[in-house]
This record gives C-alpha cells, sequence and structure tokens, in this order.
C-alpha cells in the first residue's frame, strides 16, 4: 500500500470519529450498525458503520466475484451521513473509497457516492437499495468484467491504466445494535 492511500484511509476514519467524540449525540446515543453490502461491480462487503445521531465512519472487508484473483480482496473505509429519518424509511448518503488488492499491493480503486433509502423491517433491521455514481481505475488491464458495469458516463483505456466512470447501485441489509 503506498503512503496516500494510507493517508487517504485515516483522514477517512480518523475525521468522522473525531465528528462523533466532538458530538453530543454520540456522547448520549451512539449508533452501531452491521452491513452486508452488494453493488453492481460484484462486491460482498461486510462492514461496520459507527456513528452518532446525523455523521458515521464505515470500515469493511469482503470478496469480489468478478475481479482477476489479485484484486478479489475488497477494503472499504468511508464516511455517512443520516439525512432522512423516518418511522419505515430511512435515507442515507455515503462517501467510500474501495480498495481491491491483496496484502502486497493495490492495483484497483474505486470511489463512490451513494444514496441509500431503506426500508425498516424491524427497528433493529433495515433494507436498502440506491444509485452510485462511481470513478474506477486499475492498473490489471484484463479487469474488463471489472470496470464494464453500471452506465456508463465515461471510459478511458491506456496500456497501462483503465479507467471508469458509472452510475450503479448498492443494495443490502443492516442491523443495529
Amino acid at each position: 500500500m503506498n503512503k496516500y492511500m494510507i493517508l487517504c484511509c485515516l483522514i477517512l476514519i480518523i475525521y468522522p470519529a473525531g465528528l462523533f467524540a466532538q458530538s453530543n449525540d454520540f456522547r448520549t446515543s451512539p449508533e452501531f450498525t452491521v452491513a452486508l453490502d452488494y453493488d453492481n461491480v460484484g462486491s460482498t462487503t461486510a462492514s461496520f458503520r459507527a456513528g452518532g445521531k446525523i455523521f458515521y465512519g464505515i470500515a469493511g472487508i469482503g470478496y469480489n466475484w468478478r475481479a482477476i484473483s489479485d484484486d478479489a480482496m475488497v477494503w472499504k473505509v468511508g464516511a455517512g451521513a443520516h439525512i432522512g429519518h423516518g418511522f419505515l424509511f430511512n435515507t442515507d448518503v455515503e462517501l467510500k473509497a474501495t480498495f481491491y488488492s491483496t496484502f502486497k499491493e493495490i492495483k484497483t480503486t474505486q470511489y463512490t457516492i451513494s444514496l441509500l433509502p431503506g426500508i425498516k423491517l424491524t427497528d433493529q433491521c433495515e433494507i436498502y437499495i440506491g444509485p452510485d455514481i462511481g470513478y474506477m481505475q486499475t492498473q490489471h488491464t484484463g479487469n474488463e468484467k471489472l470496470l464494464k458495469k453500471g452506465i456508463t458516463l465515461w471510459d478511458k483505456e491506456s496500456p497501462t491504466k483503465l479507467q471508469h466512470l458509472y452510475i450503479g447501485f448498492t443494495t443490502g441489509i443492516r442491523f443495529r445494535f
């Protein structure tokens, strides 16, 4: 992992955590959730979300079913915000950075912003599905299956790098405790 990726990961995790620590909402009523997500790129991730009444941080790990075996492991970090809470419905916005790699090197990265409306099944369980706008780049030129998913907004191919801007989706189930 290069030093810039590590710095981005730390900022995405520590900055929201700092906001939560300063928030009265977090001290009185912190929220912790575990989720299982699937996106249009073929990534399945188990993620942990922790935060306050409005902002929360995201950390997850998973597997991609379409990637080249070198890029099959998925690491996800991000931040989110609850923008609508109702009796039956919730809406969240999430900004996530996803890294596809082994433990040695990151060759594929994905950055997404997601709008996730959800339906509460119980007080602790919620399902959600929503659109993403994502940017993905890879140094594995054989990863076309991974990049050509969703509605393509922009593509760029070179001998050493593939880039893709797209509209996709994320779906999942979330449990609060």
